[in-house]
């Protein structure tokens, strides 16, 4: 398979569950994981075609995905199909590519909530919990504690994190392929 085709027709796989998990995210916040498994087997098989980034590299992107977003879903910032997603991502990029995907993510993910937040016009609310979480923390970092996120103030708003992995993803993906 020609490199461009393969580069394309891997780039559509992961627009395609980029796309449904954003739908679904901002439409009924779930990602079903039909979408997910779907985008996991075809990051996987893509990765053993030639040309491919080999499987050993995809289930590498897939385990940084995953391992970066489970310390948020513990803390309940993100839900389980956000992880997930994450995960499937990780696959399509591979190592260390999810890395970079992983960053621009978390980059997205507060540009979108900040933005999010003023079209609620909640932006004080945020800016107020955001003081306290951050006063809480150093506190327990003080006083040589591991902070806990379960006294951490929430806002009740949030934003379909499928938003900022697709987003994420797309950076990372203009940006490698600038190159």
């Amino acid at each position: 398979m020609p490199s461009d085709l393969f580069h394309w027709l891997s780039f559509a796989a992961a627009g395609a569950m980029l796309a449904a998990a954003a739908w679904s995210d901002a439409r009924y916040r779930r990602i079903p994981n039909s979408v997910v498994l779907a985008g996991c087997a075809a990051a996987l098989g893509l990765s053993m075609a030639p040309g491919g980034i080999g499987p050993g590299h995809a289930l590498a992107g897939m385990a940084t995905g995953f391992a970066a977003l489970l310390p948020m879903y513990l803390m309940r910032v993100t839900g389980a199909g956000d992880v997930k997603l994450m995960a499937a991502t990780g696959a399509f990029a591979g190592f260390p590519g999810a890395v970079g995907v992983v960053l621009l993510t978390l980059v997205a993910g507060g540009v979108l909530s900040i933005a999010y937040a003023l079209y609620l016009r909640q932006s004080g609310a945020v800016f107020r919990n955001l003081r306290t979480a951050l006063i809480l923390v150093m506190a327990d970092i003080g006083a040589r504690r591991l902070p806990r996120a379960d006294s951490l103030p929430t806002v009740r708003a949030r934003i379909p994190y499928a938003l900022a992995i697709a987003t994420g993803a797309i950076v990372h993906s203009w940006l490698v392929n600038a190159r």
